[in-house]
């Protein structure tokens, strides 16, 4: 897997104001190893958090492709949990 969420992508606003939380989706991982389809599964209880979590996945997230019983690339379905912590 290639792509990362990084500490700088917390949103300024909720950082200073002390709000985190975890997130969990599950998204599709195309033949092409492009993450897609981000839905969320678990909300942090914060809308913007859990958009921003699909959101960076789809923009930066890379797989090497599930393949079928004759080597072929397919798409898959992957959960993912990511933790939005406050860094003070």
């Amino acid at each position: 897997m290639g792509g990362e969420i990084l500490p700088r992508d917390y949103p300024r606003r909720l950082g200073n104001a002390g709000i985190g939380g975890q997130v969990g989706v599950t998204f599709t991982v195309e033949v092409n190893g492009r993450a897609d389809r981000c839905r969320v599964r678990r909300s942090s209880g914060i809308p913007e958090l859990d958009q921003l979590t699909c959101r960076l996945i789809e923009q930066r997230f890379r797989f090497r492709p599930g393949t079928d019983r004759f080597g072929r690339p397919i798409a898959d379905e992957v959960e993912y949990d990511h933790e939005w912590t406050v860094n003070r």
